[in-house]
């Protein structure tokens, strides 16, 4: 496809176009972003994390309101395999 016409479909100008082409081929830009930074995964209930899950259904709170009670400002929350534990330890089927 000719620089102009790319130019005109996504509203750049065809220097840009072509002044791109030209950083791509010297491997200063990538058209696409790296993989995704951070866990890949969902985060293990293990050690302390564990004891305070299985502490929370013992005293009969929901998988809900422990993870209310786990989500803080600072954490991101507890995750897949927090929510499966105290589901299977429990048997509300998680």
């Amino acid at each position: 496809m000719p620089a102009s016409e790319v130019a005109d479909r996504f509203g750049y100008s065809t220097a840009s176009v072509h002044q791109m082409a030209t950083v791509l081929r010297a491997g200063q830009m990538s058209l696409f972003a790296d993989a995704r930074p951070g866990p890949k995964g969902p985060r293990k209930a293990t050690g302390q994390l564990r004891r305070r899950v299985l502490a929370l259904r013992a005293a009969g709170h929901s998988v809900t309101e422990i993870s209310a009670a786990l989500t803080g400002p600072a954490r991101c929350g507890p995750g897949r395999e927090t929510a499966r534990l105290a589901g299977r330890r429990y048997g509300t089927g998680l």
